[in-house]
């Protein structure tokens, strides 16, 4: 029978503890937000690339084309796939190098804030994990 907690074994059992965070290294707050950002930058360009071929195999793409016209009133309006992909990619780029700049300027601000306020304090709760009886 389940317990209230909604653990088959029982309550989970955890120490708690407090820690105080004071200090956070600027260089590796900068390292960390630029594989943070490259990350998210590369997965944000594959997801474009795979939304234009399927916008570009539905057909979506020349409709979107042909609306593009209409409300430019030319005959013919295209969108270059090469130069979408490349402004997009140097746009990121730069977004990317900005994040991690200003994450590096935050951790030193941070850094002079706690350091008059004594820090931010996080509880953390070390649990142990029930145990696994095997099934059979």
């Amino acid at each position: 029978m389940p317990s209230p907690t909604g653990s088959p074994w029982g309550p989970y059992t955890a120490a708690m503890s407090q820690v105080r965070i004071t200090r956070i290294d600027p260089r590796a707050m900068f390292r960390f937000s630029i594989v943070f950002a490259l990350c998210v930058w590369s997965m944000l360009l594959v997801a474009g690339v795979l939304l234009w071929v399927v916008a570009s195999l539905t057909g979506t793409l020349h409709r979107i084309e042909d609306f593009i016209a209409q409300l430019l009133a030319e005959s013919s309006f295209h969108l270059e796939a090469l130069q979408l992909l490349l402004g997009a990619a140097a746009v990121g780029v730069v977004l990317l190098l900005t994040a991690a700049i200003l994450s590096g300027i935050m951790s030193t601000l941070f850094n002079l804030v706690a350091g008059r306020v004594g820090g931010l304090g996080v509880t953390v709760a070390d649990h142990e994990d029930p145990p696994v009886f095997p099934r059979g």
